[in-house]
């Protein structure tokens, strides 16, 4: 079986995320970003971490990745539908390995994908309301990643100050040109390996409201 990361990519996949991936580019030159963190982000060597964004700023996050954690080596969840080929198509083109599976489709060999990438020192992108929603509901997933592999999850909350709006599930954003946008970074959450159920429940409604704290506006 082929592994996820492995799944063949079309030609036209190719093609539509070169075109995406130069609208990124282009847009990010003009784009004012300002980092705010909690946290002193380690050296790759150090740590790797769950990176967990919303799936509405997804448009940002690998300019963002690349711009503030350029040295350190990323790896990114995507569909294993025929938009996760695209998607998969654009991130492995802005250096991020695409990794392909969901809830949905894949998920189980996803989840082993990831743990193994992790292993190797990876960090992870995640978005846990992806890929159908509810919005801004973090899936339990995240947790159990970051249960079972010993994993950080480094909560991510990205703050448009002037964008348009898809007519989506998610009203994917997409920044103007020559706006700002705020990143929010951290605190790191540890999920020790041993919780209990209302536990389980505990860090997850946490992680959330960390992401929603300055990332989620509607």
């Amino acid at each position: 079986m082929a592994r996820p990361t492995d799944l063949p990519i079309s030609w036209k996949a190719r093609i539509l995320a070169g075109i995406g991936v130069a609208i990124i580019r282009a847009f990010g030159c003009t784009i004012r970003f300002k980092l705010h963190t909690k946290e002193t982000i380690a050296s790759q060597s150090e740590t790797n971490y769950i990176w967990a964004v919303w799936h509405n700023c997804l448009f940002s996050f690998p300019i963002i990745y690349r711009k503030f954690f350029a040295a350190r080596r990323g790896a990114a969840l995507t569909s294993a539908s025929k938009d996760g080929e695209i998607a998969a198509a654009v991130v492995k083109q802005l250096g991020i390995a695409p990794i392909r599976g969901s809830n949905s489709r894949r998920g189980g060999q996803a989840l082993i994908e990831l743990a193994t990438w992790l292993n190797e020192g990876y960090d992870i992108a995640l978005t846990p309301d992806g890929p159908r929603g509810p919005r801004y509901h973090l899936s339990p997933g995240l947790i159990l990643l970051a249960k079972k592999t010993g994993t950080p999850i480094m909560p991510i909350a990205i703050h448009y100050h002037d964008c348009w709006k898809l007519n989506s599930w998610d009203q994917f954003r997409i920044p103007k040109p020559f706006s700002r946008v705020d990143i929010h970074v951290g605190p790191v959450v540890h999920v020790p390996p041993d919780i209990n159920d209302k536990q389980f429940e505990e860090f997850r409604l946490g992680v959330q409201e960390l992401m929603c704290a300055e990332g989620c506006h509607d």
